[in-house]
């Protein structure tokens, strides 16, 4: 008797190890299944995106971008924020007035040009900043300054 219970006992650690084996193996096969279909699912995103900029490409249509703003009003002292309150010309509205900023649109190189005058015994000392970090700074009164810049600066 002691050996027909054993036996039963026996079995059915053998089924319960069974059991839980096949329940990891079907943990693991979706498991993998989910990670298949959200791969799936990337990939077919990113084609469309790669077809998408390649049809951009091919027609040649990109965001046009150039501002030109003017200063009419007289500044003294030191540590200015710059508002060019006059814009003649803000194709891709990039420039913001209102904030003295100009928001990198799309990544490129981009050229920028201040001419700036001063009265008297004063001088001028101009700093262009992207993201509040200085890139350039001038003590002339002309400068032209190339510079890349990504999308999203300012």
């Amino acid at each position: 008797m002691t050996d027909m219970f054993f036996g039963l006992f026996l079995l059915l650690v053998i089924f319960s190890n069974v059991s839980v084996a096949e329940h990891k193996q079907e943990e693991k096969r979706i498991l993998i299944d989910d990670n298949y279909y959200t791969l799936v699912s990337r990939l077919d995103a990113l084609e469309k995106e790669v077809t998408d900029l390649k049809s951009n490409c091919a027609s040649g249509s990109h965001k046009e971008v150039a501002f030109m703003a003017e200063l009419t009003k007289t500044i003294t002292g030191q540590n200015h924020h710059i508002y060019f309150d006059d814009v003649k010309l803000n194709i891709g509205n990039a420039y913001n007035p209102h904030h003295g900023t100009f928001v990198v649109p799309v990544n490129g190189t981009y050229q920028f040009s201040v001419t700036a005058c001063s009265s008297g015994n004063h001088y001028i000392v101009l700093e262009l900043n992207a993201n509040n970090v200085m890139i350039s700074k001038y003590s002339k009164f002309h400068v032209d300054r190339l510079t890349f810049l990504n999308n999203g600066q300012h």
